[in-house]
């Protein structure tokens, strides 16, 4: 429609911008205005102009709108353009991708496998296609793993009760990176593991279980340890080789659909792998197997261990020992049920206290203090029966025997307990040395005071005895203490 222009009102606002509002003279008696953000002519020009018949879109110039034809034309085009550039994201060749492009796909393609893989599990059909994919975006895609085996290092001592002193063994399941969900059963089949060392760290392709006590000889622990690294060894050179097969041919298969052959190949390179892993596998059970039993005779030999350290702890721990006054000026560690008198407290002491009663008479008061015979005698007699009622349980396999033989003699339990000599606290010839010496420091270190006389000695952890002022000093080889006493 053609219409002439009668009048024109311009509007100009303050950020330079225009709005024109035309007067028209049309065919069409309901078109009279026409408002643009352009000028499309003057007073008196012809311009051609576009109405809506409902009314419900106000005129606009033809020009403004546009051929719908060509519109619909270059629409089509760019949705084609669109569409091509995308799959030359997808499946074009990596160097026409951009890196962006790139990371979206993984990410993408991801996301649809992790969703389809769910799918599988729920209804148990891990043997789908989904289920034959590794993860698409990972750090390490270009950089297959490589793993080391666990080398552990072998600290043998002995000490306490055990002969031979058990090192830690932390069992592991089989675990690899590289394998995809398909196989994820057949995995779990594969014979366990033992990691036999002190050191606490994650061993690679292996999810870590429960830590025991294992004791054994020096050559089956070197054994099985040789054992067990081939075997990571294994573990290792199979996950490598499935990655790096994985990112150079396998990477780029779609969850989906495409590239059967391809994918029957990274099938048939996984069951190759997996061979390797069960004839690994079966050459490492055997010694699995021996790891395990030796597991569960040291833990038979601990149970029986802490029984008979029980029923010891117990004999000691008999209120039954007192300290005896003799005529020369010493003491005797006496049994109240060997001697027959009742200790002078009213109540007798278990035999580590009265041990360490003792040692404070002979330390602190310089007291010799001497083994009641019959008391001993005793005791040997209760301590064999105690021996001969819980032999050394569990040997190795060369027949050592693992944990020591119970204390039969009431010396033996001493060195056991205390690490040394019972008749310490008994010997005169070291006594009067102490008592040597420490006149010696004393005499050194303080003057006599003038209206009495000072004894040198060093503070007493035992009972008190008659109103000293007692100031605390060394113990062991030098006192540097004393109490004062003025008459």
């Amino acid at each position: 429609m053609t219409c002439t222009i009668a009048n024109i009102d311009q509007h100009v606002y303050q950020d330079g911008g225009a709005r024109y509002t035309y007067g028209l003279a049309c065919a069409r008696p309901d078109v009279t205005t026409m408002t643009t953000d352009s000028s499309v002519g003057q007073v008196g020009d012809s311009v051609t102009v576009v109405a809506d018949p409902a009314g419900r879109l106000d005129p606009r110039p033809a020009d403004a709108v546009g051929d719908p034809d060509t519109r619909a034309i270059t629409g089509a085009i760019t949705l084609g353009v669109a569409i091509a550039l995308r799959l030359v994201g997808e499946f074009g060749p990596r160097s026409l991708r951009p890196s962006v492009w790139r990371r979206d796909a993984r990410r993408r393609k991801e996301q649809r496998r992790i969703r389809r893989l769910a799918q599988a599990r729920a209804r148990g059909t891990l043997q789908d296609r989904v289920g034959w994919l590794l993860p698409y975006d990972r750090p390490d895609r270009n950089r297959p793993p490589t793993r080391t085996a666990y080398v552990s290092p072998l600290t043998r001592s002995t000490g306490s009760m055990w002969a031979v002193k058990p090192v830690p063994a932390q069992r592991g399941q089989v675990a690899l990176d590289a394998a995809p969900p398909a196989i994820e059963e057949m995995i779990r089949s594969l014979c366990d593991l033992y990691v036999i060392g002190a050191e606490r760290r994650s061993v690679p392709n292996v999810v870590a279980g429960d830590r025991a006590e294992v004791a054994a000889d020096e050559a089956d622990l070197r054994r099985w340890r040789e054992a067990t690294d081939a075997y990571l060894n294994e573990l290792a050179a199979v996950n490598r080789d499935l990655w790096e097969y994985w990112v150079d041919h396998g990477q780029r298969l779609g969850v989906f659909w495409g590239r059967t052959a391809r994918l029957k190949s990274w099938q048939d390179h996984v069951r190759s792998a997996y061979a390797r892993l069960v004839r690994a596998s079966d050459a490492y059970r055997p010694v699995f197997n021996e790891i395990t039993a030796a597991i569960e005779t040291t833990r038979t030999a601990e149970q029986d261990l802490q029984a008979r350290n029980r029923v010891l702890s117990d004999w000691a721990d008999r209120p039954l020992w007192y300290l005896k006054p003799t005529a020369e000026d010493s003491l005797v560690l006496v049994r109240s049920d060997v001697s027959g008198e009742p200790p002078p407290e009213g109540h007798g002491r278990t035999l580590p206290a009265a041990y360490e009663a003792a040692r404070a008479e002979y330390h602190f008061r310089l007291t010799p203090v001497d083994w009641d015979e019959a008391s001993l005698r005793a005791c040997d007699a209760e301590l064999a029966q105690i021996s001969e009622a819980h032999p050394p349980v569990g040997t190795t396999a060369s027949g050592r025997p693992l944990t020591r033989p119970a204390p039969d003699t009431f010396a033996a339990w001493f060195q056991q307990r205390f690490g040394g000599s019972h008749d310490r606290v008994s010997d005169r010839a070291a006594l009067a040395n102490l008592r040597q010496r420490r006149a010696t420091r004393s005499g050194r270190g303080r003057p006599r005071s003038a209206g009495g006389g000072s004894w040198p000695t060093a503070p007493y952890i035992g009972h008190d005895s008659g109103g000293s002022d007692h100031s605390v000093g060394d113990y062991g080889g030098g006192y540097s203490g004393g109490f004062s006493v003025s008459f």
